[in-house]
């Protein structure tokens, strides 16, 4: 599983090096900004892995489509999850996967971020991006009393 990971990360962060360029002086401090962000897409690529697992375990054993919230939602067995092998992961690879994502490391973790974004007082997590500007433009209107002539002068 780990060699996964790794193998991710080295991709990214060696692709990321090769793009960008500066001066030597702030070579360390690029290197530190390029891993962590590196770290952060890879967190993101296996996170988003064990929700198309999930999918794609739905779509081939019971023939049902499920969305993305609703498969971050649904915890698979071992056996569930070797079922449904995503191409881009080696067969090697793909065991200790899914043997991970059932250790009791793994579930805690998952758990503690689930309750911590449950938890959040801001109304804005989980979006997906911004909100469009026809989105906003109702949202201001109905919750602020702001009208459609005032809000083109104000910003335009």
């Amino acid at each position: 599983m780990f060699s996964v990971f790794y193998n991710l990360f080295c991709i990214l962060n060696n692709t990321m090096q090769r793009l960008f360029t500066t001066r030597e002086e702030l070579k360390d401090a690029a290197d530190r900004v390029l891993e962590n962000h590196a770290y952060k897409r890879v967190n993101d690529m296996m996170y988003q892995l064990r929700v198309d697992v999930v999918k794609l375990y739905f779509h081939i054993v019971r023939g049902e489509g499920i969305k993305n919230n609703v498969a971050c939602a649904i915890e698979l067995s071992k056996e569930e999850h070797l079922q449904a092998r995503i191409e881009w992961v080696s067969e090697d690879d793909w065991p200790s996967l899914c043997h991970h994502w059932e250790t009791k490391q793994y579930l805690e973790k998952r758990q503690k971020a689930r309750e911590s974004r449950l938890q959040s007082k801001n109304d804005t997590r989980n979006r997906g991006g911004s909100r469009p500007f026809t989105e906003t433009q109702q949202w201001l209107v109905l919750n602020l009393s702001i009208n459609q002539l005032s809000l083109s002068t104000t910003f335009y």
